[in-house]
Formats: C-alpha cells, structure tokens, sequence
C-alpha cells in the first residue's frame, strides 16, 4: 500500500515538472488542460527559473478563461511579489479584452413584436435595443423612416437581419449619409447591390447600372460597433471579370480615419474595360473594445492624462472660428492611428454636448475646432463650455471583416 501511494506521489511530482517545464505539446490549438494542471501552471508563475515563469505565462494565455477562476483566487497570495503579480494582472487582462471582444464582435440579438406601428417608432426601438449611444451631433439613421405601418414578430434574430426584414416592408434602405447613416427611399434608378452580414457588420457592394459590375463597398455598424480606423481599400483575395478572368489587384491597403457609421471602401482592381463580377476579400478594421470617459472642469489651464496606458496633455482655448483644443502628444505617437480612437466633446452648464467640427495636425499637437459656443446645432444651442469630456480606447483589437460577392448571371438550364 506505502508501495502504491509513492508511486502515485512521484507520478503527480512528474506530471507537475513536465508541465511546468514545457513538456506538454504546443499546438495552434491548445490541449485542454485539467484543474489541476492549470493550478500547477499558475503555481509556475511563481517560479525560481525564467524559462519556467515565460513557459507558465505563454500556456495560460493560450487557455485564456479556464485558468481565471483559478488566477483571482490565487492572486491575493502573490500581492508582495510584484513580478508575478504582474504576470497574474496580464494574463487576466488579456482574458478581459478577449471577452470583450468576443462580444463586440458578436450579433446583437433581438426580439419584437409589433402590430401595424410607424416604421419610425419601430426602427428607433430596434435601435435603442442594440446599444446605440446618445448621438451629439447628427440626426440618427431612424429620423426620415417616416410613419408607415409596419408589422413584424421575431424572437432573438441578429440586429441586421431584423433590419432587411423592415426595409423590405417599408420600401427603405439603409444608405450613406456623409459617414452616417439614413434610411431612405432610393432612386428609381438605383441598381440594388448584394449584401453579406458578418456578426455586426452588413457589407453592401455598389453596382453600377447599365453592364453590372461591383464599384465599391459599403460597411454599416452596428450601434454598439465603435472603431479607431478602418483601411481605405479592402484585402482582395480574389477578383474575377464577366469572363472568369482573374484581375490584378495590390496588396498594400491606406488607411482612413474619418469616422461614422458608414464605412465606403475601394476596391483597388486594375480592371481597364473588364467589369468586376465576383470579389472576395475584407475590410481591415481596428476595433474599440473598451471605452473609459475622462472628464475635466479645469479648462483654462492644460490638463495631463496619464491613464490606461496612455500619456498626454491638452489645452482648451479661445480662437477666431470658436473652441479649439490642441492635444500633445508623447514622441512615439508617430501615427494618426494613435489618436483617432479619442472622441472629445465639450459640455455646457446644462450638460449640452459640443461635438467637434474637424480634427487636423498643428505642428507637433493634434487639433480640435469646436463650433462656435453661441451656434445652433439641430435644435440645440450651446452655452459656454464647462467640461472637457473625452472617450479613450483602452482595448483595441485589429479585426478583418469578411466578404464575398458574386453577381454573375445565373446559367439558364
């Protein structure tokens, strides 16, 4: 029996080491790994050797949410040792954003049932259901859907197939705006170009009329979706003319920083006379996965951030065409892309939103041109700024948003 129990004791002492020391196989997708090896793995963080500590930190972010019960259990014990609890604190951070991502890039599910109710009204609420935020400046897409009734009952239907459902009955479709979105009736000569959703992403291809052939791409947002940038161009994977030649296309994409809830892509095909039929390819985009608001009184004097990860100073003042805030930024700010997720906006006494009207490089700051303060915007007018409010992406994720179009005649038989 003494016999049996050193046995299984050495086992589990050798199971642990190897473990431990990297001897489990690596794979794109990981092995799952029991209760007790997570723990061990954890455990390993701890360790005396570098090479074990990174083996430990590489396995547990590959496995993501099965250890993080494990890690907030264990991390009280690991205050005093700063190293490993900033090994705990990064794994769990990476288990967060993953999470968060997962969920903005899943489709918002929605239920309603409505007899003969204004398209408006219905449009509005299916809006509000999928997050959509309190807007400052435009008019949202619902505004010119107008009061035609409309009567629907789905139950737990992603956001943009409940959307076609409605646009089918009322006449509608969504269409650009500028970057926003509206619903419209389109023009009688309007050629109607196939769509593709993909999570909360519908991806629309323009047609031209006459000869049909794929001009452009759309992409429209849900309103929980929120970005930093998208590219200027999509990703072609394959593109072919009206007589199943392949065509040319480049690899290298632009981006562009103009944000909304429209996103209008090129394709960049070297078609000369050919017409694209089929394309496929996607749309690179980096998303927001996490928003902190900062906010701040003190306008008269420049304000420092140095929160989630980010380090910048600002100064709010008076110009000729109204308020400008300059943002320094620190040297390795080399990009656009390193400000184009912050969203500023200036609030009155009464809390009235000031949303920017243009946002421009000024030698080594970044600058914001507010509307003049006594302007009238929709049908509000703002006071004098009190507040300095302003979104910053503290989770950001580059993603690829998939598509694929074909709209070659279908053979007779």
């Amino acid at each position: 029996m003494r016999r049996s129990i050193a046995i299984s004791i050495a086992a589990l002492l050798f199971s642990i080491a190897g473990v431990c020391a990297g001897q489990t196989t690596r794979a794109t997708v990981p092995e799952q790994l029991t209760p007790t090896e997570l723990r061990v793995l954890v455990a390993c963080l701890s360790g005396d050797r570098d090479e074990t500590r990174k083996d430990a930190l590489e396995k547990l972010l590959a496995h993501g949410e099965a250890a993080e019960t494990i890690l907030i259990e264990k991390l009280p014990a690991v205050r005093n040792d700063a190293d490993a609890a900033g090994r705990y604190q990064q794994i769990l951070s990476r288990i967060d954003a993953d999470r968060r991502v997962r969920t903005a890039l899943a489709p918002t599910r929605v239920t309603v049932h409505v007899e003969k109710a204004p398209a408006r009204t219905v449009f509005a609420s299916l809006y509000q259901r999928a997050g959509a935020p309190s807007r400052v400046s435009f008019a949202p897409p619902y505004e010119a859907a107008g009061d035609q009734p409309v009567t629907l009952h789905v139950d737990n239907v992603p956001f943009w197939e409940v959307v076609r459902q409605l646009e089918k009955q009322t006449g509608l479709t969504l269409t650009s705006a500028g970057k926003e979105a509206a619903f419209a009736k389109p023009p009688p000569e309007q050629v109607p170009g196939p769509v593709a959703i993909h999570g909360p992403f519908m991806i629309v291809a323009r047609v031209a009329r006459g000869a049909p052939k794929i001009e452009s791409i759309r992409v429209f947002l849900e309103p929980k979706v929120r970005l930093a940038w998208h590219a200027a161009r999509i990703r072609v994977t394959e593109a072919r003319d009206q007589f199943a030649t392949p065509l040319v296309y480049p690899t290298s994409l632009d981006r562009s920083y103009l944000q909304g809830e429209v996103l209008d892509v090129g394709v960049p095909v070297e078609t000369g006379n050919r017409r694209i039929v089929y394309l496929k390819g996607s749309v690179t985009a980096e998303l927001i996965a996490r928003l902190e608001t900062v906010r701040s009184d003190e306008l008269q004097c420049s304000i420092h951030f140095n929160d989630f990860g980010r380090r910048f100073s600002m100064r709010l003042f008076r110009g000729e065409a109204g308020h400008l805030l300059h943002l320094w930024q620190p040297p390795q700010w080399d990009d656009e892309r390193d400000v184009a997720g912050l969203r500023p906006v200036l609030l009155d006494a009464n809390q009235t939103p000031l949303p920017p009207s243009r946002r421009a490089r000024a030698g080594q700051a970044w600058e914001w041109t507010f509307v003049p303060m006594t302007a009238a915007w929709g049908n509000r007018v703002f006071g004098e700024p009190q507040t300095l409010q302003m979104d910053v992406p503290v989770i950001t994720r580059e993603i690829e948003i998939p598509f694929e179009f074909d709209i070659r005649p279908v053979a007779k038989r």
